[in-house]
């Protein structure tokens, strides 16, 4: 979010940046086209793999995102490379929180996950015992 704004009507604007850089998924597509014979797998498919230094830059934007969000006391619920999308600043950054939300209560005991789970399931929001580990 680059800025946000809210009144007592309870109103609220958020303002996003335009990542036009593509998402991972659009990397790993060119990574595979521009992929040599070298770089087949056992099978004889082509191994749609990033360069070590682009694989980090990834984890590093994912990380980021994921550590602020955990702070924050919200779980993100879709994390995939679909929602990973390259910035104008050529850094990554997590998109898509429309199933997002906030996390009131202690997720560290076996507690706080069964009413996690239950919130989840009446929510709609995904099959409890089907959903990432995130």
């Amino acid at each position: 979010i680059l800025g946000a704004s809210g009144s007592e009507k309870a109103e609220f604007v958020s303002i996003w940046e335009l990542c036009t850089g593509g998402t991972l998924v659009d990397a790993l597509q060119a990574a595979m086209r521009s992929a040599s014979p070298g770089q087949l797998d056992g099978a004889g498919a082509l191994c749609p793999c990033l360069q070590e230094a682009a694989a980090l830059q990834v984890l590093r934007g994912m990380g980021g995102a994921l550590s602020h969000l955990h702070k924050s006391a919200i779980v993100h619920y879709d994390v995939k490379s679909e929602n990973l999308m390259l910035g104008a600043d050529n850094r990554w950054k997590l998109g898509d929180f429309g199933s997002a939300s906030r996390r009131t209560f202690d997720l560290t005991n076996a507690a706080g996950q069964q009413v996690l789970e239950a919130e989840e399931f009446v929510a709609g929001r995904c099959t409890p015992m089907y959903r990432a580990p995130e």
